[in-house]
């Protein structure tokens, strides 16, 4: 079904960018896990 799980450190990543990556990967329905989350990268305004 899957090949291996992928780990993705999220230190420095751009959200875009990081999410897309992500998106392509689970649609070849692939196990991911992402690991520091919270130093992930987020560029311009926030919209309210």
């Amino acid at each position: 079904m899957f090949e291996k799980e992928i780990v993705i450190d999220g230190k420095g990543h751009l959200l875009g960018r990081l999410a897309s990556y992500i998106v392509k990967q689970l649609q070849r329905r692939q196990r991911i896990v992402v690991l520091r989350t919270e130093l992930i990268q987020q560029l311009g305004n926030m919209i309210p």
